[in-house]
């Protein structure tokens, strides 16, 4: 890894557009500043180490070469739209990692500074078998903004970019690898094409309580500055601040905005200002490569060193809401002040503060609390609100019975109907409550409080949620199918399978269409029972579970992901973060929502609890 960011890239002069390039490029002086060998392997004239092509400006187009591996720790891959003062996009293969989640890696480098262990997860790494000791194809596709990555001719990328950090712009193409055998490249090729078509990227999402708004200083090296002692106290130079925003997700990557000036470690000061309306105590959890102290009103508050392997072999040091610190602040404007030092790997931080209600449950302010119900529930999954009885059905798939809650929270009678295999959705549709097992739609008698009828689903791997639409008709998901089933005239049949519809979960029939959330992609969508057609109203992402959706008055939604978190969408598209649980390592499972009393009830499945919240409506 240091010699794939250590070394220089020599780009000389101002390129020029050239046609569209799809030929082998061979690895000659004529073509390429080469720094590095060129020899013979594997029946191919191949390049060991680093190389620039000379005389292009790539913006827009297809990059491809082969790659072969001998199994050892290197780090090979392409440079892509390389400025001068070696600045470029990369991305590369970690062959020594073949299968783990990062064996493929994108990172932006800013002044020869890469920022791998500030970009990891979906958009940035990804799981990949690579081949050892073979030509292992590499087709790298770019567009404006995005890229994407396909590995041996596979018609699915390895890896999708859905955001190139630099932002689109032209620039020259290389190639970089170590000057040995352990990784080596032939066969390479280009062209440009301003007509690749990409899907629309997952929308960033921020997440309620990220620290946004800083001033960054100039850099200061490590043996000029006590990073245990706050900068108004020792002697330093004139610090000059700059005013930044941190990206979406709350990430501040600092080698944008400050330059590294020398190859030893060095710091940089970075400070906020939080307004508090009286003295609170509140949570402030970060992430931050490589070192960092935290002041708060002139006073040290944290001190920690997360270097990559500095607390274990297998430490990578990579950038999250890990470590948290308690800030006592005063009433008015409090400062905030990091020092964050890097030494490899990348150079940023982020920070995101309370309020904190619970395990780290963080409420938006048009929502509170309300009760919490946990008297020996077994993983509940679905909750479903009878008006008739003014009392909640909650279904519980660790065990094999439906509870019935009061509106207090109080489990009026924990196993109310038993019998069930795993229930998982629930619907109301008149005297019946409809659940969903492993293998059968269950009506369930409500005045008897017993199961009268099942109906078999044809080809079921894993029902799911079932909803009731507009003619009395039940629709129910298969998240393993990627199909919906309808229930009419005491069938169940297929009503439609669908590859736009993968792994559905929550369903909803919001008055004239199905809504269905796709955790296959992160989506809610609109099903058009006219002619099936399928629509976009949400893109959380990959990694989202959509579950819980409901309908409120004034034509907005509520839809959730399992994994933690809660969100109003309104009409105009817009979203707005009601509830996130992730911190608290709680699920939030198919919810309720009662209009009439503003209440939101949420299932939390291995959690064994159900949460109540109040939600104000405008």
């Amino acid at each position: 890894m240091k010699k794939l960011i250590g070394v220089g890239i020599v780009f000389l002069g101002l390129c020029v557009s050239l046609p569209a390039q799809d030929d082998i490029i061979e690895f000659t002086k004529d073509n390429w500043h080469l720094q590095g060998q060129v020899v013979d392997h594997l029946g191919q004239k191949s390049l060991r180490g680093r190389a620039i092509l000379k005389d292009i400006e790539f913006e827009n187009g297809v990059i491809e070469v082969d790659m072969a591996f001998d199994g050892g720790r290197c780090f090979g891959g392409i440079l892509f739209r390389i400025q001068p003062g070696n600045t470029y996009e990369n991305f590369y293969l970690r062959p020594h990692k073949s299968g783990k989640y990062d064996a493929l890696q994108y990172q932006p480098v800013y002044g020869g500074l890469g920022g791998w262990q500030l970009y990891s997860g979906d958009g940035s790494t990804a799981s990949a078998e690579i081949a050892h000791k073979r030509w292992v194809h590499v087709r790298l596709e770019v567009k404006g903004t995005q890229a994407r990555v396909f590995l041996d001719r596979a018609d699915t990328p390895a890896l999708i970019i859905h955001e190139l950090k630099r932002g689109p712009g032209r620039g020259g193409i290389g190639l970089s690898g170590p000057p040995n055998e352990l990784a080596q490249f032939a066969n390479f090729s280009y062209r440009s094409d301003d007509d690749l078509a990409f899907d629309p990227p997952p929308p960033p999402i921020t997440r309620e309580g990220m620290l946004m708004d800083w001033e960054l200083s100039q850099p200061f090296s490590v043996t000029e500055i006590n990073r245990e002692v706050h900068p108004d106290q020792q002697d330093l130079p004139g610090i000059e601040w700059k005013n930044i925003k941190g990206a979406a997700t709350g990430l501040v990557d600092i080698a944008p905005h400050v330059r590294k000036t020398g190859s030893t470690p060095e710091c940089v000061l970075a400070r906020t200002v939080i307004d508090s309306q009286g003295e609170k105590l509140k949570k402030l959890t970060f992430g931050y490569s490589d070192e960092i102290s935290v002041f708060l009103n002139g006073e040290i508050l944290f001190r920690g060193n997360s270097e990559f392997r500095r607390r274990d072999p297998d430490f990578h040091g990579i950038v999250g809401l890990h470590d948290a610190v308690f800030l006592p602040l005063q009433k008015g404007k409090n400062e905030l002040l990091l020092m964050v030092s890097e030494v490899f790997g990348g150079w940023g931080f982020m920070c995101r503060l309370g309020p904190l209600r619970g395990e780290a449950v963080w409420l938006h302010e048009s929502i509170e609390g309300a009760w919490e119900a946990s008297s020996r529930l077994a993983a509940p999954e679905s909750a479903c609100y009878d008006p008739a009885s003014d009392a909640l059905y909650v279904s519980n798939f660790g065990a094999d019975y439906i509870s019935q809650l009061d509106l207090e929270g109080k489990v009026i009678e924990r196993k109310w109907v038993t019998g069930l295999d795993k229930p998982t959705g629930l619907a109301l549709a008149g005297s019946r409550l409809y659940a969903v097992e492993r293998k059968n739609l269950v009506a369930v008698d409500i005045a008897a409080g017993s199961v009268v009828e099942r109906y078999p689903i044809p080809g079921a791997l894993f029902p799911n949620d079932v909803a009731v639409g507009g003619s009395g008709e039940l629709y129910v998901s298969d998240s393993q199918r990627h199909a919906i089933y309808r229930f009419r005239d005491g069938t169940v049949e297929v009503w439609l399978e669908s590859d736009t519809l993968p792994n559905p979960n929550g369903l909803l029939w919001d008055g004239r269409r199905l809504i269905v959330g796709t955790s296959g992609d992160g989506c809610f969508k609109a099903v058009d029972p006219a002619d099936k057609s399928v629509t976009v109203l949400l893109r959380l992402g990959s990694g989202a579970v959509m579950d819980g959706v409901q309908a409120l008055d004034d034509g907005s939604y509520l839809m959730g992901d399992w994994n933690g978190r809660i969100y109003k969408v309104l009409a105009s598209g817009e979203k707005i973060e009601l509830l996130n649980t992730m911190d608290a390592k709680l699920t939030l499972a198919d919810f309720e929502f009662i209009p009439g009393k503003n209440l939101l009830v949420v299932p939390t499945l291995y959690g064994n609890r159900v949460l109540a919240f109040r939600v104000k409506q405008p």
